[in-house]
């Protein structure tokens, strides 16, 4: 009942022009690598935005999936962040960990960086390396049946970077 309640007034909202879409936040990101392998490191420094941070602050649980790329390879990986009413929680799919902190700015930090994420093997990278990313949001809890990408209407945060070598990208 809860649930089609608070959907309920997000999509009244929403159609009533109270909560217009917004741009998606900017999205950086960078890469490293060591002897072997390439990392992708991406984050949204304009996360969470007033929207967002009301729908966590409401309990909705909030999925915020980046989907990285230097060609050939391609990962995806996601955050979850969540408000019981006294704390947050950031659930990383890297490491199946949960973090749990009473401040929203520490959660929103950890929800919107995805650092060192290993993408594959740096000697079979085709020159010139193309980079880039997208970053979309859904509910965590997807019989909700709400989509928070209304929010930024309907569009991913995105980056596109194109390195003519891999001696672009520093060692870490």
């Amino acid at each position: 009942m809860a649930a089609w309640f608070k959907g309920f007034f997000l999509g009244i909202g929403i159609l009533l022009g109270l909560a217009e879409p917004r741009e998606p936040p900017q999205m950086t990101m960078l890469l490293n690598r060591n002897a072997d392998s390439i990392y992708a490191s991406a984050e949204l420094p304009g996360l969470p935005g007033k929207a967002l941070a009301e729908l966590v602050d409401a309990s909705y649980g909030i999925r915020i999936v980046a989907v990285l790329w230097v060609d050939p390879y391609k990962t995806t990986v996601w955050r979850i962040i969540r408000f019981d009413g006294l704390e947050y929680s950031v659930e990383l799919s890297e490491t199946g960990t949960i973090h749990r902190t009473s401040s929203a700015d520490a959660a929103w930090i950890m929800a919107a960086r995805f650092i060192g994420i290993p993408m594959g093997n740096a000697a079979s990278l085709s020159r010139p390396l193309k980079v880039g990313g997208s970053v979309a949001i859904a509910m965590a809890d997807e019989g909700s049946g709400d989509d928070p990408m209304v929010l930024w209407g309907y569009r991913p945060a995105t980056v596109y970077r194109q390195l003519d070598s891999l001696d672009l990208v520093p060692y870490h």
